[in-house]
């Protein structure tokens, strides 16, 4: 850490000095500096010819936005596994697929009363989850809209990016799992449903992000 202050006191000072980038880069590449230790460092300032030079702006960290970001992402995951489970039931119950051993009971009837009532409490999640992350994310952007700077939150940026790691994984497991169940000749039309809802939530999710990235410039 230490190292990076130095060559980043050393780049401003250089900077305000009046020395060229070009002349500023050779030196430092000289004295043993990366180059992208050198690129990230001279990236911190901009390419005005200003004097002093003019920071660019930096992520920020705050706790606030732990906090917010923390509740949207949480939300959101509750909200995906709920809605999922919801129509993962629907299919069993639709195809008749309620297994008794799955739901820990002695009849199909009561297979079906349990697999019923885990319906309700999916639904439950999904009608508190859900306007908690619709909710809290049209306030968040309408604060990014209002102030860009908002935009360069860290955690939000890593929370972004733990999010869309998870939607990617989840979507590549249930690619490898449809076509598993397709090459042993398991693919069931309950299961083909099943993991075309799996596909369109995980990919949804990713999609979503995968733009907010991008609109940020990430």
């Amino acid at each position: 850490m230490a190292n990076r202050e130095d060559l980043a006191e050393f780049v401003k000072e250089a900077l305000a000095a009046g020395h060229s980038r070009s002349k500023i880069e050779a030196e430092l590449t000289g004295a043993g500096w990366s180059g992208g230790e050198v690129r990230e460092a001279l990236g911190a300032y901009a390419d005005t010819g200003f004097l002093p030079p003019v920071p660019r702006p930096r992520r920020i960290v705050s706790a606030r936005d732990f906090l917010v970001y923390a509740l949207i992402f949480g939300s959101l995951l509750m909200f995906a596994f709920a809605l999922g489970g919801m129509i993962f039931i629907g299919i069993d119950l639709a195809f008749g697929e309620i297994d008794v051993d799955m739901y820990d009971t002695i009849t199909k009837a009561e297979a079906i009363e349990n697999a019923n009532r885990g319906m309700r409490e999916f639904l439950a999640a999904v009608i508190v989850a859900g306007p908690v992350y619709f909710w809290m994310s049209f306030r968040e952007l309408r604060r990014r809209r209002a102030d860009p700077g908002v935009a360069r939150s860290a955690i939000r940026k890593w929370l972004t990016s733990v999010a869309m790691l998870v939607a990617a994984g989840v979507l590549a497991g249930d690619l490898v799992s449809a076509l598993g169940g397709l090459l042993n000749g398991e693919a069931s039309a309950a299961f083909i449903l099943k993991c075309a809802t799996v596909a369109v939530i995980s990919g949804g999710v990713l999609l979503v992000y995968i733009r907010d990235f991008r609109n940020d410039g990430a």
